[in-house]
Order: C-alpha cells, then structure tokens, then sequence
C-alpha cells in the first residue's frame, strides 16, 4: 500500500475501495426495468444508466425470474383444488 493511503486509513480512519454489500447496480434497478419494458436493447440501457450490459442483463432476468416463480405459484394454486381427476395426466 502507498504511504499515503496507509497514513489516510491510519489516522483518519478512510475506508477504501468499495465497501462490502455495496454494488452499483443496488439504486437502478427500476430504471433498468422500465426501460427494459420500453424495448430498448441491454447495451441502449447500459449506456444510458452507466453500467455494462452483462450488468443490465443480471438485473433484468433477476427481476424477471421472481416475477415467472410468482405466476407459476399462482397457477399451481389454483389448479390445486381440482385434483387427478380434473387432470389425469398427473399422476
């Protein structure tokens, strides 16, 4: 380490780098999704957010893999009362 920034953490107690928990990613991911939903492109909405579109990607499926479990949980509830005989395919 540079003896600057060991004389910054040692005596003023400067935390370095990026804390722990802390990506930036955290604060856009309504931004990300709302113009996800207007149909830009991953990269369009990297570069108007400033992250990479790897990033945006994350996000998006994250986001939407939460949303498709909600759907199929519903369904599964619905379709729990009816039983094998409303559906014989299950066995």
């Amino acid at each position: 380490m540079k003896p600057g920034l060991a004389a910054a953490r040692a005596s003023r107690g400067v935390k370095l780098g990026r804390q722990h928990g802390q990506r930036p990613s955290d604060k856009k991911p309504k931004r990300v999704l709302a113009m996800h939903k207007e149909g830009l492109s991953y990269r369009m909405i990297g570069r108007n957010i400033g992250l990479s579109k790897n990033m945006v990607m994350e996000i998006v499926k994250a986001r939407s893999g939460a949303t498709v479990l909600a759907v199929v949980r519903h369904a599964n509830e619905i379709t729990e009362g009816f039983g094998a005989a409303a559906n014989p395919s299950v066995v």
